[in-house]
């Protein structure tokens, strides 16, 4: 079982990400990465989210995930 993460889960989650082999980030794309919003065209990826994603999948042992119930043509659109 892994250890539990403390109040510094921060610092403990990046050490733990740079000890693993292979980490699988999953991210639901509407809500925790773009606000809820009436319409598509209302969702907007803010930069900082963006800029922490792109780090994130540079790291060799990250595999980065994003779901979404968007088409993956339209999805594409969002994030890049």
């Amino acid at each position: 079982m892994p250890p539990k993460l403390s109040n510094n889960y921060s610092a403990e989650t990046k050490a733990q990400i740079k000890q693993a082999d292979l980490v699988l980030l999953a991210c639901d794309y509407e809500g925790p990465l773009v606000p809820m919003a009436l319409s598509d065209e209302e969702v907007r990826m803010a930069e900082t989210v963006h800029e922490h994603l792109i780090s994130l999948s540079q790291i060799p042992s990250v595999r980065l995930a994003i779901i979404s119930s968007s088409s993956l043509i339209d999805l594409r659109e969002k994030i890049t």
